[in-house]
């Protein structure tokens, strides 16, 4: 496969991997959202009729954000890659190094994240629209983008950027694995990566990187938290930190908690005042302890795992079938101007 054509086939089968997995590990990312904002004086919530049928809530939004998030990113993780191998001499049939993985682990996080923190916003406020705003409000992402645009202006739609950039660290550490132990199967057996294999690999690669980032996730879910009286006068306001790619954050936590019907039993953390995220994390760790950083960490280790080994077992079987397509497409389009040329 040609560079170009690479990375587009990749960028289609992430997106449409990413879609199916969201898909079917969406309720799982409600539940986690609830169990890891908890704080240890909170109920034990048990899911009543209500909060099953809320378990989907947000999930068109996260589906358009989920898959142009991965269309991106892998569009430019696999265009960074050929690019890396080809300056170093390097066959397109090699995997990348562990740097390699790095730098465009790194240029495709920054790129997804910031041209898609917009729907993320719009994610957002889909899902903690009080019901009773629900006629009145916004109905879908153009909508809510719309309105952003037209009563905050568009700066409003790239909040909670900056927060959001730290956690490119979970892809980043996910793919590198990945690239890794790929490239070691591939070598040992002399035969292509197998969607089954990619599977396994991408689950591990997630289990991994959602060890190591997860008490960074909690703690931003905290402070999402602090927005509450804010919010609650004006529940509509993009003021306050957006979710980022759900893939890896979207439990960040919805900015007016008593209206969220995903979030309904949740307390509110007694938090006299705003607080930063290094004052917040010696707070937790001082009145909860260590363990309050992993909360819910069971749940969103089944989202995550399931999630990624469903995303890297789609991707591998689209990824071939989208190529065929395009090459198909790109001669076709060359016997046709081959033609016109000629007569």
């Amino acid at each position: 496969m040609s560079k170009e054509v690479d990375s587009l086939a990749h960028g289609i089968a992430g997106g449409l991997g990413g879609l199916i997995s969201m898909t079917l590990t969406y309720p799982l990312v409600t539940l986690s959202t609830k169990a890891q904002a908890s704080t240890k004086k909170a109920k034990d919530p048990t899911i009543s009729k209500e909060a099953l049928k809320n378990l989907y809530n947000g999930l068109e939004s996260a589906l358009v954000g989920i898959t142009a998030t991965n269309f991106v990113y892998y569009y430019f993780y696999e265009l960074t890659g050929s690019k890396l191998r080809r300056d170093r001499s390097v066959s397109l049939k090699k995997g990348l190094t562990a740097t390699q993985s790095i730098v465009a682990g790194l240029v495709a996080g920054v790129i997804s994240r910031v041209a898609t923190n917009p729907i993320w916003i719009a994610n957002t406020r889909l899902t903690v629209l009080k019901r009773s705003a629900r006629k009145s409000a916004p109905s879908n992402t153009i909508q809510v983008i719309l309105t952003i645009l037209k009563k905050e202006g568009w700066r409003s739609l790239f909040s909670g950027l900056v927060p959001a950039l730290f956690l490119v660290l979970n892809p980043i550490i996910q793919y590198t694995i990945f690239e890794q132990l790929k490239t070691l199967i591939v070598t040992r057996r002399k035969r292509k990566l197998s969607p089954f294999d990619a599977l396994l690999l991408g689950a591990f690669g997630k289990l991994i990187a959602t060890i190591v980032t997860y008490p960074y996730i909690t703690v931003r879910s905290r402070m999402h938290l602090q927005n509450i009286k804010d919010s609650q006068s004006q529940p509509v306001t993009a003021n306050s930190e957006a979710s980022s790619n759900p893939a890896d954050s979207v439990q960040s936590l919805p900015d007016d908690i008593e209206s969220s019907s995903q979030l309904p039993d949740i307390e509110k953390p007694e938090t006299p005042k705003k607080q930063g995220m290094v004052s917040l994390m010696y707070d937790i760790a001082k009145n909860e302890g260590i363990a309050t950083f992993y909360n819910g960490l069971s749940l969103k280790l089944l989202q995550s795992i399931l999630s990624a080994a469903f995303l890297f077992y789609f991707k591998e079987e689209i990824v071939l079938k989208t190529d065929y397509v395009i090459q198909k497409t790109k001669r076709a389009k060359r016997g046709l101007s081959t033609t016109e040329n000629a007569i």
